[in-house]
């Protein structure tokens, strides 16, 4: 299924695809945001006032954590520190916070990777549908691929040769790592519409965050949302949908098995 929000203006075939990685090529981290949700929930806790229900708190946090989706994520963990700091309560250092998320993050990642090492799960289990076989037919059309994440960089290189998409990426993996350098993937997409000679209207951008789509948007590019449900990439995540529309999303697709009515979006057929 494939929702078109705007067509696109021009008829050009695109030259550059940029790409975000968890949610959009990846499913290693599926489930991550209730597992966010829960951690951060029990730290807000101490701050409830005696009419407060820890659930009230629930649908604006859930909205301040999508809206973040796609950006580092000590940024979650910077405005998490801050809540608490408004509702009166101490927080820890942003930093205490992501590595918890980290931790409780990681078992879930470890458990899927170690049943893909013994054949209980398979690439297709961790990828989103269609994602291989798309990635080739761009390549073979002499596509740039670049690839954007906010997951902290090794981790994204590590899982990208698990699912065997490192190929498609070499020399143009970016995601934040522990410099000084600050990320950003609306710089990324410039610096590689600036490096292919492109114009900003044969550039794509592949994302489920506000953050990935809106950059692409304001920069004059194609941005098509990858909105399938986490725990069922065949079905639309209306939610994410509501999230990526304001941002500026043109296309909204749950995967990549439509591969031909994608190319086309892209005059590539």
């Amino acid at each position: 299924m494939l929702e078109v929000v705007l067509s696109r203006s021009v008829d050009v075939p695109v030259r550059l695809a940029v790409f975000d990685f968890d949610g959009t090529l990846s499913l290693v981290r599926a489930g991550w945001l209730p597992i966010m949700l829960e951690m951060m929930l029990k730290h807000l806790e101490p701050t409830l006032t005696p009419h407060e229900q820890r659930e009230q708190l629930i649908p604006q946090l859930r909205t301040e954590i999508l809206s973040l989706n796609g950006q580092p994520t000590i940024l979650q963990m910077e405005r998490l520190a801050h809540s608490i700091l408004t509702r009166g309560g101490t927080p820890e250092h942003p930093r205490y916070y992501f590595d918890e998320f980290a931790h409780d993050l990681r078992q879930t990642i470890d458990d899927r990777l170690t049943k893909l090492n013994r054949g209980e799960k398979t690439i297709s289990d961790l990828a989103l549908p269609g994602a291989h076989k798309f990635l080739e037919a761009l390549a073979s059309r002499n596509v740039t691929l670049v690839l954007a994440s906010g997951t902290y960089r090794p981790d994204v290189v590590h899982e990208l040769g698990k699912l065997g998409l490192s190929h498609f990426f070499e020399g143009r993996i970016y995601a934040p790592d522990d410099g000084p350098h600050v990320f950003s993937k609306q710089s990324v997409m410039a610096e590689w519409i600036a490096k292919t000679n492109c114009s900003p209207q044969e550039m794509v951008a592949f994302g489920d965050g506000v953050t990935e789509i809106r950059a692409c948007s304001q920069l004059g590019g194609y941005p098509i949302g990858i909105v399938g449900e986490e725990l069922n990439p065949f079905v639309m995540d209306h939610e994410k949908s509501a999230q990526l529309k304001p941002a500026g999303v043109q296309l909204l697709t749950p995967n990549y098995l439509l591969q031909t009515e994608l190319l086309k979006s892209v005059a590539l057929l």
